[in-house]
């Protein structure tokens, strides 16, 4: 057993990986997406935080914190601009703990706006990829080894997700789950939510075909369901463009049956997903610019001295 979990570790973290200057600015690229994601989220959230009165559904912290002093138009703003010059602090390397500062922050935020008994899955994604920084950036600080764990926690968490999120779904409902007529539930209760939110709602061509044909229905689901379970798959690098692929599929397919965007999650999956690092060196090699090379090469050992001057 112990051996399989070695094998594991290995998959994600790529301990014999030497790194290189693309994969570099492919991590870069993906810790900039996750704060940019987060950042908006908590700005987003703050005005409608000041509107609430109440705590409806006590959610994570909330249930042993009592959040109501954050409806008002002070706390949610401020907790704001606490998380945003965390994230920046986190992304500099100013401070190894700026970034669980930041999933303190985002926590607190999240709870707040969802505790009138609506439950948001659309920022939980970049909550864990905010997570795996933190830890990360506790662990090492900065470094190979700080972008390799954080990497491969992200990547973990993602698997993570999905394949329980299917096997939650067998637990709860059972093989029946992916019975057709259970989509043309869901799309009769979205069409409430969407006819509340903007006073109108039309099938679309899929929709339509849906609600006409139960084994359609059933094959999409079916489709959806095995999209979850192979989640773990991601873990492997080999397997990993492949599965995130057929994810990304399945995301499409939920927007148009059920109009339901998961934005943010897609962004994350494409970017982390896919080997662009090999696009990056690809080009780094094909310019052959020194002078760009050499830039990233500083760039790289800035950030290295800044940690250490920060730690």
């Amino acid at each position: 057993m112990k051996g399989f979990f070695d094998h594991i570790a290995r998959l994600l973290f790529q301990p014999d990986y030497r790194e290189t200057r693309g994969w570099y600015i492919y991590f870069i690229l993906i810790e900039l997406l996750v704060v940019s994601l987060i950042v908006t989220y908590v700005w987003n959230w703050a005005p409608y935080i000041a509107r609430i009165s109440d705590v409806v559904l006590p959610l994570g912290l909330a249930q042993y914190l009592d959040v109501s002093f954050m409806f008002n138009e002070f706390w949610p703003f401020l907790n704001a601009s606490i998380l945003t010059g965390a994230v920046i602090a986190g992304f500099f390397r100013l401070n190894r703990f700026a970034y669980l500062v930041a999933v303190f922050c985002i926590h607190l935020q999240y709870i707040s706006r969802y505790s009138l008994g609506e439950i948001s899955h659309g920022s939980n994604m970049a909550g864990l990829c905010l997570l795996a920084l933190a830890v990360a950036a506790i662990t090492y600080g900065n470094g190979v080894e700080f972008r390799k764990l954080a990497f491969g926690l992200i990547i973990f968490f993602i698997g993570l997700a999905y394949t329980s999120a299917a096997v939650c779904k067998l637990i709860g409902t059972g093989p029946l789950w992916i019975d057709g007529r259970h989509l043309w539930l869901w799309i009769g209760e979205r069409s409430i939510d969407v006819v509340s939110g903007e006073g109108v709602f039309e099938l679309n061509f899929l929709q339509q075909y849906i609600l006409q044909w139960h084994w359609l229905a059933t094959i999409i689901l079916f489709i959806g369901l095995f999209s979850e379970l192979i989640g773990v798959m991601a873990w492997s690098p080999y397997f990993r463009p492949y599965v995130i692929l057929i994810i990304v599929g399945m995301h499409f397919g939920i927007e148009w049956t059920m109009n339901i965007s998961f934005a943010s999650y897609v962004y994350i999956l494409i970017l982390a997903g896919f080997p662009w690092h090999r696009l990056i060196d690809y080009i780094l090699n094909k310019t052959d610019s020194g002078g760009l090379n050499h830039f990233i090469d500083r760039i790289r050992m800035k950030r290295m001295a800044t940690t250490a001057e920060h730690s």
